[in-house]
């Protein structure tokens, strides 16, 4: 899943880039869904996809994909510690 998350964020980052004709726009729900999604099984690699591909062209975007990215990373971290807890793991 994780080389797939990638693939398709290279691939929608460069259709976005070349279909949107309002660069200064924010994402519309259509557009958060195939960020997110990729950026569930991929966070990081996801997140710097949309970031380093829309920050010059349309930098709104890139700025809300890179939330989304930080949030899910958050997300993953709090529940791991969450997790580790529960079931007695210390490291």
């Amino acid at each position: 899943m994780f080389i797939v998350a990638t693939v398709y964020s290279v691939y929608y980052s460069r259709k976005l880039k070349e279909t949107v004709n309002d660069k200064s726009s924010e994402l519309i729900s259509n557009e958060i869904l195939h960020v997110v999604v990729p950026e569930i099984f991929s966070p990081i690699i996801a997140g710097a996809v949309y970031f380093y591909s829309w920050r010059k062209s349309m930098p709104k975007k890139a700025s809300q994909a890179n939330k989304y990215s930080w949030i899910i990373i958050g997300i993953f971290v709090f529940f791991g510690i969450i997790w580790n807890s529960l079931t007695g793991n210390s490291y």
